[in-house]
């Protein structure tokens, strides 16, 4: 059975959904072990991460998807 664009497309999203969860985990048990330049930096790095569009995410994924 072959699976339609859309339902790949929310397969998709739901697999970068639980990335997104397990390394938002992952830097909340490391976090306290950083220095406090470090976790400064990486608090920024996460808010950015949060203000990506879907613009700057298709420019980013566009070319890599290309491949498959």
């Amino acid at each position: 059975m072959r699976l339609s664009r859309r339902a790949k497309m929310i397969m998709g999203i739901k697999f970068l959904t639980e990335v997104a969860k397990r390394l938002n985990a992952i830097i909340a048990q490391i976090l306290p072990f950083l220095s406090q330049e470090h976790q400064q930096q990486v608090a920024t790095a996460v808010e950015r991460a949060k203000q990506v569009t879907m613009t700057e995410l298709n420019a980013i994924i566009g070319p890599i998807m290309l491949d498959y």
